[in-house]
């Protein structure tokens, strides 16, 4: 043990533990003992216990020190009470002024006040006439008509001269009515200024009916989900089989015969769909679900017997892009065989799954037209 040596204060470790009490009771008492009779080792217990007592009250010193200037720095932001009196009365002074002119000016010293300046009198415009609606439609599509040209009688609306309409008229000013000869002479090149700029923004802008709208584009990417369809397993018999493959041969021969052009500027993994005259080219693409949106992360959730693909209708046909749990080999996507069922529906027969697809406006609402045209 160290202080079971001739000065056991020459240990650092052991001294600092005895001055700040981190020892056992019977430790300590065995070194108080030894102090008793070592005057050297008491020397030195007193010497560190004064500079633990200095290094705390230093300390504390400084701590009072930051303190104080802390509170010296709050005392001196606040507003004393002289200064709040005095801004309260003023505020309340300027108040009564206000309320005191207000309600209690003499009448006679306005009126004085409006003598000593008197107003330039205008004349008062017209206020505008209200009409109803039937004849606010008939003046913005009337024509401006020359000064002194009489306007045919309504059917429907009596006019100045019959008994009815007589009094009607009179009671209207002379001057509503040059007003609505100059509100129409203004509203009817308005109205046809729009009618022509309307008509300039309908017609098209050539192509095949390449529209560059925000609504056109939501419209031809969308995503769709799948769903995985049973195998069907009917038995057929060999010279069905037969008659099946060479009528599916025949017409993939006619099918690449027709489209070489079109299925030459895409992948190998496209393909031609045809359903009575509507066609279309099918590019099939494949990523990870975990590239999948929030949205469509949590729809795959709630249904596991679904696969979530994004529909994107370019200029050069469909392109599906499939979101699976395993990437495939490349070689399965070129296998893989599209049947078109309707319109709006397609089959995916994919190595042993058949996957139906809904496709909302249709899959060959667009591009088929551009592939008859390029025949």
């Amino acid at each position: 043990m160290p202080h079971q040596d001739l000065h056991w204060t020459l240990d650092s470790e052991l001294l600092d533990r005895y001055v700040l009490r981190k020892l056992e009771v019977n430790e300590r008492a065995k070194l108080d003992a030894h102090l008793r009779e070592c005057e050297q080792c008491a020397q030195n217990v007193r010497a560190e216990q004064k500079l633990v007592a200095g290094v705390r009250s230093l300390g504390r010193d400084q701590l009072k020190a930051r303190l104080g200037k802390r509170l010296g720095r709050e005392e001196s932001r606040r507003i004393s009470w002289t200064q709040a009196v005095g801004i309260a009365a003023a505020v309340v002074f300027l108040v009564s002024i206000g309320i005191y002119n207000r309600w209690f000016f003499p009448r006679e010293t306005e009126q004085a006040i409006s003598d000593l300046h008197p107003k330039e009198t205008t004349p008062a415009e017209p206020a505008e006439k209200v009409l109803p609606n039937a004849m606010r439609e008939e003046m913005k599509t009337r024509e401006p008509r020359p000064e002194g040209v009489a306007l045919a009688p309504r059917p429907g609306i009596p006019s100045s001269t019959s008994p009815s309409g007589v009094g009607e008229r009179e009671r209207q000013p002379s001057i509503a009515l040059e007003m609505d000869r100059s509100k129409e002479s203004q509203i009817a090149p308005l109205s046809v200024g729009k009618g022509a700029a309307l008509r300039r923004e309908s017609q098209p802008t050539g192509g095949y009916g390449m529209v560059s709208t925000m609504a056109e584009k939501t419209s031809r990417e969308r995503w769709v989900e799948g769903v995985i369809l049973p195998v069907e397993t009917q038995a057929t018999t060999k010279d069905e089989m037969t008659a099946a493959r060479a009528e599916k041969s025949l017409e993939s021969a006619r099918a690449r015969k027709m489209d070489a052009d079109a299925l030459a500027r895409e992948s190998a993994a496209s393909q031609v769909i045809r359903l009575g005259n509507e066609m279309q080219i099918v590019t099939l693409g494949q990523r990870s679900v975990a590239a999948l949106p929030r949205v469509q992360q949590e729809q795959r959730q709630r249904s596991r017997q679904r696969i979530q693909a994004f529909v994107e209708t370019t200029d050069r046909g469909l392109r599906m892009t499939l979101y699976l749990e395993e990437l495939v080999p490349e070689s399965r996507l070129q296998t893989a065989r599209i049947e078109p069922v309707t319109e709006d529906s397609l089959i995916l027969h994919f190595g042993e799954q058949r996957v139906g697809f809904n496709i909302p406006g249709g899959w060959g609402e667009h591009t088929g037209k551009n592939l008859r045209k390029t025949k």
